[in-house]
């Protein structure tokens, strides 16, 4: 029989060997991340060249096409738009997937500074809403003045700009969309309000999660936006959340903090 001095060594060897194993695995996992990362480097590098080249090429079709005959011009100008659609797609798939890179690796970095929210929404507003009204969707802002946040302008404008690009997508014609923010105790909020579909409630828990599509069977992108919004927001230090009843539109908010007064 075994003696207890026997059992623990066995038991030391045990842990040991299964430290070693769980080494191993992090090293394998940081590997499969690291390589991971290089592909997108290298993807975005090689396309990114071929990408502008397209949209010089299109601005100089653009400007090319006024010494055209008008039908040979409205073909020509159709051919640019959709070369021009294409790349701007391209490049922000590219953008998306560079995104999702540095979050998942925990390497996502943001550049706050004061922020007017009111003049941020407003922009953000005055942006996407010539887009709204294509559809004959009414699209309104509202904040008070003085709301200061402690934010990245850039990178806050991308989080609201994916929002009412989604309320846009999934609000039907002459619906409404509404863009608010306002003053917590701590923290500042937005919100993005639409009239449209919403969101069934045995898939709202799915909603951030990376590649996830609203509607099966339909390409409506890659499903990457809404899980970048929530990893810029807690970059920031917020939270996002979504409130939907099915057939009476979706609420998207989420928080940022304020500046110290």
């Amino acid at each position: 029989p075994w003696t207890p001095a026997d059992i623990e060594a066995a038991e030391e060897l045990r842990r040991r060997l299964i430290e070693i194993d769980l080494a191993h695995q992090v090293l394998r996992e940081r590997a499969a991340v690291q390589a991971r990362d290089d592909l997108l480097a290298v993807v975005s590098h090689d396309l990114r060249s071929p990408l502008t080249a397209i949209n010089l090429q299109a601005s100089m079709m653009k400007r090319d096409l006024i010494t055209q005959s008008p039908e040979s011009t409205q073909r020509t100008r159709g051919a640019v738009d959709r070369i021009a659609s294409a790349s701007t797609r391209m490049s922000s798939l590219l953008n998306d997937l560079l995104d999702l890179s540095k979050i998942e690796a925990g390497r996502f970095r943001i550049n706050p500074a004061p922020q007017d929210l009111a003049r941020m929404l407003s922009d953000a507003h005055a942006v996407l809403s010539p887009l709204a009204l294509e559809k004959g969707i009414v699209c309104s802002w509202n904040c008070p003045a003085g709301i200061v946040v402690h934010a990245d302008e850039e990178r806050l404008f991308q989080v609201v700009s994916n929002l009412i690009s989604n309320a846009i997508k999934f609000t039907p014609e002459f619906g409404s969309i509404r863009i608010e923010g306002s003053r917590a105790a701590e923290y500042a909020e937005v919100r993005v309000i639409d009239s449209g579909e919403g969101v069934p409630a045995d898939q709202q828990h799915h909603i951030f999660n990376r590649y996830w599509q609203a509607r099966a069977g339909r390409t409506l992108g890659a499903g990457l936006g809404l899980h970048i919004a929530k990893g810029i927001v807690e970059a920031h230090r917020g939270t996002i959340s979504v409130q939907s009843v099915r057939g009476q539109g979706s609420t998207f908010r989420f928080t940022l903090p304020l500046v110290e007064q």
